[in-house]
């Protein structure tokens, strides 16, 4: 049976602060240490405030991508034409998740069309 290893808050933080980072700049922060619990708890703060920022400006590029597909499938003559032409384009091989991660859409949009 293997035994629980108990973290002190501090250890908690900065296990906090190292996932948080990697949503904000895609990669954990592995090397952080803070110096007290109340520095690890700013830090926090400041990470939520890039991460707050981070998620206006994906909703921002996402609705740009949908608008600039659906340009693009009203040029192609419809939607399936423009997923066909795109998934060739791309090398998706009809993944249509794939397919969204390509062009900046938001994942399932393909099912909400």
């Amino acid at each position: 049976m293997m035994e629980q290893v108990q973290l002190t808050e501090l250890e908690e933080l900065e296990g906090i602060y190292c996932e948080m980072h990697k949503d904000v700049y895609g990669v954990k922060a592995r090397w952080y240490r803070a110096e007290s619990i109340e520095q690890a708890r700013k830090d926090i703060d400041v990470l939520q405030a890039a991460l707050e920022v981070q998620m206006e400006q994906d909703k921002k590029y996402q609705q740009e991508a949908i608008a600039a597909f659906e340009e693009l499938a009203r040029t192609y003559g419809g939607i399936e034409t423009a997923k066909r032409w795109q998934h060739q384009a791309y090398g998706t091989d009809g993944d249509d998740e794939f397919l969204c991660y390509h062009l900046g859409l938001p994942y399932g949009y393909f099912k909400k069309v």
